[in-house]
């Protein structure tokens, strides 16, 4: 075959200002994340002189003191929740039961999220798998102020973490329910297969999947948190876990699986609750559902409670926004509806 320069360099060429700009970005890339890091740690150590308490980082974990024998430890990978960690350091360490270790001599009581593994509550001396940090069956019944599911009914537990939340709606619909938990991040889907499995959870239907205004594919911060969440809404300054994962419209998934009219819908999904709303208003302007949402997210610099009490009421539904948890002062405020 005869060397053609010409076509060489006309298929070359328009690659050649990528090639050179994509290290260029890359670089600029990992300056900012390391400024923001940086800034970061500066206000997370004035939050701990606030608090009374300290934090070191090491190479792949953190560990956070309270000055006495207490010692939480989480993955380095969550750095961004060390601030919730600095503010709730009483709720995270008192919901598991604590290992001692001793440390250069010393004794301490240790909570270790920094890896996947099984917690036994305190509160109710049940065991579960998590792939971080652990999430108590109390804030769960946060969720039940309003609506509480009977024998035979049907849950929709949207932003399901590690099974929880499934393991409570299970234990209240009985055999005759169904509870459907979606959790899209891989992690923590396998460990709610497995605390599914565990305890015998034969009501409960895992799908690997989230919601959104409308069915396909978005990008999703996946981190094996409590905070995993849709990229379009949630942003990772200094840590990125990008994926894409499988999402339904709520209208889509309620046809899918036919769910029942008064069923409850529970959402824990880090601000995605007002895209997913805002995809459904015409579907659930015909129906009548009972919803559960944490809101306290923000997006758009306001908490998401607002936004859907405006959705909800526009369409025939009643609603109703309070915190459910003191201990976590607004990281536990709920949006209720439901039509009469």
């Amino acid at each position: 075959m005869k060397f053609n320069s010409a076509r060489v360099k006309k298929i070359i060429l328009p690659f050649i200002p990528r090639l050179l700009i994509t290290p260029w970005e890359r670089l600029c890339d990992r300056k900012r994340m390391k400024a923001t890091r940086k800034a970061y740690l500066a206000s997370a150590r004035e939050l701990a002189i606030e608090t009374g308490l300290s934090f070191f980082c090491k190479r792949k974990l953190i560990e956070i003191f309270d000055g006495n024998n207490r010692l939480l430890v989480l993955s380095s990978e969550h750095l961004i929740y060390l601030k919730d960690f600095l503010q709730m350091f009483d709720y995270f360490f008192n919901v598991v039961e604590p290992v001692t270790q001793q440390r250069n001599g010393k004794g301490y009581f240790v909570v270790d999220y920094s890896k996947p593994a099984m917690h036994r509550l305190k509160e109710c001396y049940v065991s579960f798998f998590f792939t971080s940090m652990a999430e108590s069956l109390e804030m769960t019944e946060g969720y039940l102020r309003h609506c509480r599911p009977k024998e035979g009914d049907t849950v929709v537990d949207c932003g399901a973490y590690c099974g929880t939340s499934a393991y409570v709606f299970s234990k209240m619909v009985g055999p005759t329910g169904k509870v459907y938990s979606l959790e899209p991040d891989e992690m923590s889907y396998r460990m709610l297969l497995k605390n599914i499995k565990m305890h015998n959870l034969k009501n409960v239907i895992p799908l690997k999947v989230g919601l959104w205004s409308s069915s396909g594919t978005v990008g999703f911060h996946s981190d094996g948190s409590l905070g995993a969440g849709v990229n379009p809404v949630l942003q990772r300054p200094f840590f990125k876990s990008l994926t894409e994962i499988h999402v339904l419209s709520l209208e889509d998934f309620c046809h899918t699986y036919q769910i029942p009219n008064g069923s409850l819908v529970k959402m824990d999904i880090e601000g995605a609750e007002i895209e997913v709303m805002k995809g459904a208003l015409a579907f659930l302007e015909k129906s009548k559902f009972e919803f559960a949402i944490a809101s306290y997210h923000i997006v758009d610099d306001e908490m998401t409670c607002k936004r859907l009490e405006t959705f909800l009421s526009e369409i025939g539904y009643l609603t109703k926004s309070t915190r459910t948890f003191d201990g976590l002062d607004t990281a536990s405020l709920v949006t209720y509806a439901w039509k009469n």
